[in-house]
């Protein structure tokens, strides 16, 4: 039974490798179809992004013909309805003319008959005056006698009565002086008091006046001193810029002489290694280029003369010279040059003699300067050398080395040099060292001079603007000390005036009861006399009272009815002026319409050309669109039958794919069946080998029968046998791939199939999750949707109406990408200002789509208002007149929404309600400044009534005014230095 499944096993391990074998095989099939795919997909987007070029294309078109149609028909229209009103025009003319000359007609009998009514109504007033005159005589002279007869009898009725009150007045009035008089004199103290506290806020108020001015005086002197530091400040920066650079540049120009002077930079490799060993060697004095010193205007005759032997090294003594030698070969030190100072003899020949030239300059020795000690190196290295202005056709010269200032060299052989070899001038590089020193170090104390003045005047800068700051603050209160103190004097010195008004009438009060009191006692004698006469003249007058009345009923009768006629008369001329003036007024209006009709004549005849231009030009532009739709409709043809044919190949690609991913799935099935089947056999083999083993054991034990040898003498024939070892030692290889064996895999095989089974579980309710999940997103998705595309149509007519708004015209539109998900498809924005094309809002310029991207955002506004708005300088790309408009719309957004804009725009900035801006008071510290306008505003509006208030009323003194004067203009300049 072993070998039997031990055979399956062989069998269905066989079969699980050729299964792999094919699944790999398909694994590979399947990955170059979907590179296939891939190729192709990408392909078909290609050709539907062409598509939708296309389309789009013709969408535009299509909607260009549409518009020019509507334009074309508008056009027609327009010139149906002008024919129309010419015709009517020319019909209202025609009647205007005959309705004009009635009207004059009319007019001229209105003013017949205005003319005849006037007269008539002119001798009516003359007659009614006459009348009026002699009925107001005999009324005045009724009334002046009914008057006197009044007055009569009030006098005699208060004559009665004062007879019985003159002993009272007399008794009261002595009372009421009594009184008086002592109001009198508690006024008198009141008022003494008064005037000193008067002329002690007077001298408060002068002595504050003067200190204000002092301190304005003294606040307005530092602030000059301080704009003079500031300048003086600015002048040595800019100077302490100009040294600064020169420093640097000097700086660099002394780090590469000093290396040409010790670090020996611009030398032979041989020179330079001599120059970092000299001091190893006393004797080694220096190069030749740094022991001479040549005038600046002949360093290149001398760097020409020398040559290589600017590089040479100059030695004291011949010891020195070998010792330097022996060290140079020893340590391969290379090429260097070396002049023995003991070798070189004194200058004993005189001064050599040239001939007369006046190219001839000098000789070059004499213009080369050295120590003392070196006088006969520089007389030796540059005897018997003239330096000439040219060095070519110098006749006389011909035994002479020449040299000119440019570095060109002639010796008395004729052999011309040129310059020198070298990269860096060595020679004239110790004194221009020496010169850029000296300079640097005077830059570093000009620097220093100027940083130590640049301090000093930033803290005097401090010091002022501290005191004025202090004085600022000073001034606001001594002027809000001044202006209690002011209002102090004025409450004083109105009290000072009601005072002495009151106390003046209670003199004058207590004058009059004195005279009433001398009065009453002649009042008493003549009171009788009086009596009698105006009761014998009241007599009289009653009399005549009585004739005068009669005569006054007659004439007021004849007044009255001749007034009723001349009343009927104006009527009369008032209705004749009123249609006199309606006539002219008709006249007026039909010939201003007579003439409004002529000149609509003329502009509805030019209209009438333009619009048979327009509607020409519009049916060339719609022949010419569809033209061009014809075409764009054939390239979307060929465009949808290619697409077409590529979707066709994916899709019979695809259906391959698919066939092959089943194929996958059967034989990922079919393997996993045999691994498990391949597992069970194994399972079997190793519990039948355990279970024989057990066997022969016991059987060992209890029978002393050794299975295990019995089986060795089983006899096979070589096939069979070499078959049975095969087997068996295949067998045994799994068995070692195995391992040994697992007693703990039941336990474990129930762990993991429990394992397993939650797994499964959660699996089971992970995709329940899952689909519930796509439900959810699905719903959302088709809730999200339908709430976009509403929020999407409000937004678009809001936008279209808020770009028409800042644009004055024009249209503009907001477009999805068709056929794409419009939770993720691109929104397209096209617009059309007022006299320009259709265009994207990438082809806009740089205002244009600010305005463009301002109507945008307020059209969200007008869906979903937020509290606050921030626009960062949006009006930067905008003119003046865009401007306006923008701040009206911002104007009408305020309502709801809050907005804070950063501008530099001044227009902006008079618009604002609030302002805050960022200043640097002192040097190095900002602060925040603000200005409420409309708060200012009001304050405004309260010291304009103020002012007012000062000029009605007379009783406020010049010193008030003069202080107000002040305070406004205190008010202007701090409001600048805030600014």
């Amino acid at each position: 039974m072993g070998s039997e499944l031990k055979g399956k096993g062989g069998q269905v391990q066989a079969e699980l490798d050729e299964t792999k074998s094919k699944i790999n095989v398909l694994e590979l099939d399947r990955e170059k179809i979907k590179l296939d795919i891939a190729e192709k997909e990408n392909a078909v987007r290609a050709k539907r992004e062409n598509l939708s070029r296309l389309t789009e294309q013709l969408h535009t078109i299509e909607k260009t013909i549409s518009v020019l149609r509507e334009k074309s028909d508008n056009a027609k229209n327009r010139h149906h309805l002008t024919l129309n009103e010419v015709s009517s025009l020319e019909d209202k003319q025609d009647g205007l003319h005959s309705e004009i000359e009635k009207a004059k007609a009319d007019a001229e009998d209105y003013r017949s008959q205005v003319a005849a009514l006037e007269q008539q109504v002119g001798e009516g007033e003359e007659k009614l005056s006459e009348m009026t005159s002699s009925t107001q005589e005999i009324s005045t002279s009724y009334e002046s006698i009914q008057a006197e007869i009044k007055s009569l009898n009030r006098e005699l009725a208060q004559n009665q009565e004062s007879q019985i009150t003159l002993d009272l007045k007399y008794t009261t009035g002595l009372e009421k002086i009594d009184e008086i008089r002592h109001e009198i004199g508690s006024a008198e103290q009141e008022l003494k008091a008064l005037n000193t506290e008067k002329g002690s806020l007077q001298n408060s108020k002068n002595e504050l006046s003067e200190k204000i001015q002092l301190t304005s005086e003294r606040r307005a002197s530092n602030l000059n001193e301080l704009d003079q530091l500031r300048r003086r400040q600015d002048e040595l920066k800019q100077e302490q810029e100009k040294f600064s650079s020169e420093y640097h540049h000097l700086k660099a120009e002394i780090e590469l002489a000093g290396k040409v002077i010790h670090q020996y930079e611009g030398y032979t490799s041989g020179a330079a290694q001599i120059g970092q060993i000299k001091e190893q060697f006393p004797g080694i004095i220096d190069t030749v280029a740094n022991l001479i010193n040549p005038e600046p205007e002949y360093v290149n005759c001398v760097q020409t003369v020398l040559g290589e032997l600017s590089n040479y090294f100059v030695v004291d003594t011949k010891e020195t010279a070998r010792n330097l030698l022996a060290y140079g070969l020893e340590n391969k030190l290379g090429r260097f040059g070396l002049i023995i100072l003991e070798n070189i003899p004194e200058p004993s020949e005189p001064q050599i003699s040239f001939p007369t030239n006046p190219n001839i300059i000098g000789q070059l020795s004499n213009h080369v300067f050295s120590e003392d000690r070196y006088s006969a190196m520089v007389k030796y290295l540059f005897r018997d050398i003239l330096i000439v202005s040219s060095i070519f056709d110098e006749p006389g010269l011909e035994g002479f080395d020449m040299v000119s200032p440019q570095g060109e060299m002639l010796d008395f052989q004729k052999s011309l040099a040129i310059g020198g070899t070298e990269e860096i001038l060595l020679v004239g590089q110790k004194a221009r060292y020496d010169e850029l020193n000296q300079r640097h170090t005077e830059i570093e104390k000009n620097l220093e001079s100027i940083a130590n003045e640049i301090r000093q005047l930033s803290e005097k800068q401090f010091q002022l603007t501290g005191a004025i700051e202090n004085d600022a603050d000073t001034l606001t209160g001594l002027k809000e000390e001044l202006a209690s103190i002011s209002t102090n004097l004025s409450q004083t010195e109105l009290k000072i005036r009601a005072l002495s008004t009151q106390l003046s009438e209670k003199r004058r009060a207590s004058t009059e009861i004195e005279n009433k009191i001398k009065e009453i006692d002649s009042e008493k004698s003549g009171l009788d006399q009086v009596l009698d006469s105006k009761r014998s003249h009241l007599s009289e007058l009653e009399g005549r009272a009585a004739h005068l009345k009669e005569q006054l009923g007659s004439a007021t009768s004849e007044k009255e009815e001749f007034s009723r006629k001349l009343s009927n008369l104006k009527m009369k001329l008032f209705s004749a002026e009123s249609s006199l003036q309606t006539t002219e007024t008709n006249c007026g209006r039909l010939t201003e319409l007579q003439t409004e009709i002529e000149h609509s004549l003329v502009e509805k005849s030019a209209l009438l050309g333009q619009l048979l231009s327009d509607i020409t030009e519009f049916s060339r532009e719609i022949k010419s669109s569809e033209k061009e739709i014809e075409e764009v409709y054939k390239q979307r043809e060929q465009s949808s039958d290619i697409l077409m044919q590529a979707e066709g190949e994916i899709t019979e690609i695809s259906s391959k794919l698919n066939n092959l991913d089943k194929s996958l799935k059967q034989l990922r099935q079919k393997s996993e069946e045999l691994s498990d089947r391949s597992h069970e056999l194994n399972m079997k083999i190793n519990s039948l080998s355990s279970q024989r083993g057990t066997l022969a054991s016991e059987t060992l034990d209890r029978y002393n029968y050794d299975l295990n040898a019995q089986s060795r003498t089983i006899r096979f024939d070589d096939d069979e046998r070499a078959e049975k070892e095969g087997l068996l030692s295949q067998q045994k290889n799994k068995l070692e791939s195995l391992g040994p064996v697992n007693l703990l895999a039941l336990e474990e095989f129930e762990q993991t199939k429990s394992r397993a089974d939650f797994l499964k579980n959660q699996i089971d309710d992970l995709n329940k999750a899952k689909d519930d999940l796509k439900t959810t997103i699905s719903r959302i998705n088709s809730t999200a949707r339908k709430k976009f595309l509403e929020t999407f149509e409000i937004v678009k007519e809001n936008f279209q109406n808020v770009f028409c708004e800042l644009f004055e015209g024009g249209e503009a539109n907001l477009r999805l990408e068709e056929g794409a998900d419009p939770l993720e498809a691109p929104i397209h924005i096209s617009a059309r200002p007022r006299g320009k094309k259709l265009l994207s809002i990438h082809q806009l310029s740089g205002g244009e789509r600010a305005l463009t991207a301002t109507a945008l955002l307020f059209s969200f506004y007008m869906v979903k208002p937020s509290p606050f708005c921030i626009l960062d300088e949006v009006d930067a790309p905008l003119d003046d007149a865009n401007i306006g408009r923008f701040l009206k719309l911002v104007k009408r957004f305020t309502e709801e929404t809050q907005f804070i804009i950063i501008t530099h725009n001044k227009l902006t900035m008079e618009q604002a309600e609030t302002l805050y801006g960022i200043t640097m008071s002192r040097p190095g510290i900002s602060q925040i400044v603000s200005v409420d306008l409309k708060r200012r505003g009001e304050k405004l509006e309260i010291e304009a009534d103020l002012v007012g208030q000062d000029k009605e009323e007379p009783e406020k003194t010049e010193p008030e005014e003069t202080d107000t004067d002040e305070a406004t203009e205190e008010t202007e300049q701090e409001v600048e230095i805030n600014r």
